[in-house]
């Protein structure tokens, strides 16, 4: 099945490099995070990862080739990082974030998985962004629930503190 998103085609985003197969858009030294976008939501990742950075956390962001199986490379490189945030216009239940905090667990990754997309339920009619809107699919919400995840300050500091 070949899914085509609804609403304008996003601008193509120039690889930076590659783990494995799968694309990185951008790349701090030494991350502590990753976000995977995929696809149509590679540019909200982007974002979603500066709004990260402004708070004191390294990231990379990566938009994998294809979702399953999940490239290997990209699982090991995973299981290194404090966090993976998933970012895909899908079902949560069976998608790629899904298939990500499985595969960690089998690896016995301690990696906190955090999973945005697309509840299993029957939305409201709307557009595209609205219905991201009110989804969460947007840059605080990601942001908020990875930095609450991580014990760390939400808006409102931009100083992230430690780890923990």
């Amino acid at each position: 099945v070949v899914r085509y998103a609804k609403g304008a085609v996003p601008a193509a985003i120039p690889a930076v490099g590659h783990i494995g197969q799968t694309d990185i858009l951008s790349q701090d030294p030494e991350p502590e995070v990753m976000v995977l976008a995929v696809g149509a939501m590679a540019t909200l990742g982007l974002q979603v990862a500066q709004e990260l950075r402004e708070r004191g956390l390294s990231c990379i962001v990566v938009d994998p080739r294809w979702v399953k199986p999940l490239d290997a490379d990209l699982l090991e490189f995973a299981s290194q990082l404090h966090m993976v945030i998933s970012i895909e216009d899908n079902g949560v239940q069976g998608g790629v974030g899904a298939t990500l905090l499985h595969e960690l667990s089998n690896l016995g990754a301690s990696t906190r998985v955090r999973i945005h997309g697309i509840a299993q339920e029957f939305p409201v009619h709307a557009n595209r962004s609205v219905l991201m809107e009110q989804m969460g699919l947007n840059v605080p919400t990601i942001a908020n629930d990875a930095v609450r995840a991580l014990g760390l300050e939400t808006i409102g500091n931009n100083e992230a503190g430690e780890l923990r």
